[in-house]
């Protein structure tokens, strides 16, 4: 499983992807630094080649 999380996000803080990756037994967590809630839009450029290694 993939985590992707923001350490800017006030929605959902970084500490709940932290908690997950703890409950799974091998994920792979990419974490958006200064990304937010939208890190999807706002850093797409970083973020599309980590989902495409990630399915690869």
């Amino acid at each position: 499983m993939l985590l992707v999380a923001g350490d800017d996000d006030p929605i959902i803080p970084l500490v709940n992807a932290k908690m997950m990756a703890r409950l799974l037994r091998k994920p792979t967590v990419h974490i958006v630094h200064g990304g937010g809630h939208l890190a999807l839009l706002t850093h797409a450029d970083e973020l599309v080649p980590a989902i495409h290694t990630f399915l690869s």
